[in-house]
């Protein structure tokens, strides 16, 4: 399974990235597994499609409009590229 966090930066932090920073954030899994989506090999750079509402990520009142505060990063923290479709 991968895990993906997702985060609510605060204002003061948004222009500074630093993830490690973070005053809300939540842990998204990706089930890869049989019982998922049954994903057997290594994928990269491929393109997941995240819906967040407030029945699956609990900060989701405390982000900013159109989502301008949301990131995502993987377990380490590494930056992960994202791109807000629909808000």
């Amino acid at each position: 399974m991968a895990i993906v966090f997702a985060a609510v930066l605060p204002p003061s932090v948004c222009g500074a990235e630093d993830y490690a920073t973070w005053s809300y954030s939540q842990r998204i899994l990706l089930n890869t597994t049989s019982t998922g989506a049954e994903v057997n090999g290594t994928i990269r750079r491929f393109p997941v499609l995240i819906r967040l509402n407030p029945g699956n990520f609990k900060f989701f009142s405390q982000t900013r409009a159109g989502g301008a505060d949301i990131r995502f990063a993987k377990s380490d923290g590494t930056h992960l590229p994202y791109q807000i479709e629909r808000w």
